[in-house]
């Protein structure tokens, strides 16, 4: 299939996702774990964050800690460019594995 040489992926994914997108369910189906932040609670700090509230205001008001949102918040580019897309996005992308190890990272080779 072109499109899938286009941009790099398999003519099965092209399918599925286009089936996917026809059936209504969304095209990224990942679902975080229940200790995980889902795109609602973003949704949340994003809200909060626009209506000027305090960080402790608004993980009180999701049941978070206040750590939690002011990692979030920070992580994501801080209180006046944070994005719900980006943020659930790379919050996907730490969960993935397998992970390369960290004595792999070029900082920790000795020279």
């Amino acid at each position: 299939m072109a499109i899938g040489k286009a941009i790099g992926c398999s003519r099965t994914s092209v399918r599925d996702t286009l089936l996917e997108h026809q059936k209504g369910a969304p095209v990224d189906s990942w679902v975080p774990r229940n200790s995980r932040l889902d795109v609602r609670e973003r949704e949340g700090f994003l809200l909060g964050l626009h209506r000027s509230e305090s960080i402790r205001s608004i993980a009180r008001s999701l049941g978070r800690a206040t750590s939690t949102v002011t990692r979030e918040v920070a992580v994501n580019r801080g209180r006046e460019s944070y994005r719900i897309w980006p943020a659930h996005q790379r919050g996907h992308e730490c969960t993935r594995r397998p992970k390369d190890a960290t004595f792999d990272s070029p900082a920790y080779v000795q020279r």
